[in-house]
């Protein structure tokens, strides 16, 4: 009784501190602030995103929370009890989540860089998952039992509903169809919903039998997800992506990399998918039952028709790979009980640049990705850096502060000189038929990325 009395008076400390701020709507949580923070500020910040959440629930819309490194589980938090593996963190219509931030530890708590401040929304309630298999070898599976069935949810909100930044894994749903319903989602489960998801990283989600292990999509979803990446995930149908009934996913330059299912190891079913790498995903990237994927622009491995597409070796910087735990650097079977997944880094390797996260810098392959500058003509560049050869690349860094450079066979030109749209240190017809190909661009298909940060992953 104490306790509920406790988690009401922080509550309503929360939206109190909270409900003048018209200005900013802002919500912080780090798990590293002290405890009974109204998440008014770094210093006050809430600990646990549920409490944020619980916030946002009662304040006029649009408000922002803004997420610290860390590993978060839905179980905790205000009204929250732990261990129940039906707790899930659930999207708010006119609410933006964003993770990647530094936070209170740091000397500027709202430096953003998603890739070095991982903000990691995790199914894993007891902290004691084995590693993933694929498939999944029976020891694992029972570490999982007690995990979150929904990491993240999202019923009947609309594009206002964001999530952007997050890694999200350790979901597991062990349910098989019911009523001809296909159960489903244990990254992330959207039933009738279509909210904006970008920058994130899905893996390591599993359902036995059922679909869609990073995302499922039902009762008429259209979310859009947008730089995104999705790798080791597992499920009957659609081991990153299943799209049930008449929902309809828009996928924008994402990349899928090592995921499993008995139908379609990406993506099963009805999807628009551009500018996306799909590779490496077993028993084959694409499969459907009677609603075939729109797929343009995007490499697919064994191929698949479409306006644009193509069969050919990405180029990854680094493909995730199992190893030995004493020894990083052998890779094993995936079966192995003590094997540890080391992660991949999805970069596409470039003669003339391309972004290495560890170092923070710019290096220089002896090879470059096919897949540079063959996205969606129709496709802005965003903010893809000098050059970036007046075309979007394909895969998750397409659009992004990180896209690979392209290479034009010279020394990389470094001038930027009027009317050389591409960057290869000429003005000529090329860059002629690029400016007529994006006289008129949609700006809506920007990549989503924060105009007072510089957003990395």
């Amino acid at each position: 009784m104490e306790k509920d009395k406790q988690s009401s008076l922080v509550m309503i400390a929360c939206v109190l501190a909270l409900a003048p701020t018209a200005l900013s709507k802002i919500i912080y949580v780090d798990d590293d602030a002290p405890s009974g923070g109204d998440g008014s500020s770094w210093a006050s910040a809430c600990q646990f995103p549920q409490d944020a959440l619980g916030v946002a629930r009662t304040i006029q819309k649009p408000v922002e929370i803004r997420v610290a490194q860390g590993v978060y589980r839905p179980d905790r938090g205000i009204d929250q009890i732990p261990g129940n593996h039906s707790a899930t963190f659930t999207l708010i219509d006119g609410v933006i989540l964003k993770g990647g931030y530094a936070g209170v530890l740091t000397p500027d708590p709202n430096t953003r860089d998603v890739y070095r401040h991982r903000t990691v929304l995790s199914g894993d309630l007891l902290g004691n998952d084995l590693p993933t298999g694929l498939p999944e070898s029976l020891l694992r599976e029972r570490t999982r039992f007690d995990n979150s069935i929904h990491v993240v949810t999202g019923v009947r909100v609309t594009s206002a509903a964001v999530l952007d930044g997050f890694a999200i894994t350790g979901g597991y749903h062990s349910a098989i169809q019911r009523d001809g319903d296909l159960q489903g989602g244990p990254g992330i489960r959207l039933i009738n919903a279509s909210p904006t998801i970008a920058n994130c990283w899905l893996h390591g989600n599993y359902i036995r039998a059922g679909g869609g292990g990073a995302l499922f999509n039902s009762e008429g979803s259209r979310p859009t997800l947008i730089n995104c990446i999705f790798s080791e995930n597992t499920a009957g149908r659609g081991g990153a992506i299943c799209n049930w009934d008449t929902s309809k996913a828009k996928v924008v330059n994402c990349t899928f990399y090592n995921n499993w299912a008995g139908r379609g190891g990406a993506i099963y079913n009805r999807c628009v998918v551009s500018n996306c790498i799909l590779w490496g995903n077993q028993p084959k990237e694409i499969d459907q039952d009677k609603f075939g994927p729109d797929v343009t622009y995007s490499d697919v491995a064994g191929g698949w028709p479409g306006e644009g597409n193509v069969d050919v070796d990405p180029c990854f910087v680094k493909v995730g790979y199992w190893a030995d735990p004493n020894n990083v650097g052998v890779p094993v079977d995936p079966n192995r009980p003590n094997a540890v997944w080391i992660d991949g880094d999805y970069h596409l390797k470039s003669q003339a640049g391309r972004w290495d996260p560890s170092s923070q810098s710019w290096i220089k392959d002896d090879v470059t990705s096919p897949c540079i500058d063959t996205g969606d003509p129709a496709s802005p560049v965003g903010y893809e850096p000098f050059p970036n050869g007046g075309r979007i690349n394909m895969g998750a860094y397409g659009g992004t502060t990180e896209a690979s450079k392209p290479y034009f066979g010279e020394s990389v030109c470094e001038t930027i000189m009027a009317g050389d749209i591409n960057g290869d240190c000429r003005v000529d017809f090329t860059d002629l038929a690029l400016m007529a190909s994006h006289w008129l661009w949609d700006a809506d298909a920007l990549p989503i990325q924060p105009s007072s940060d510089q957003t990395k992953r």
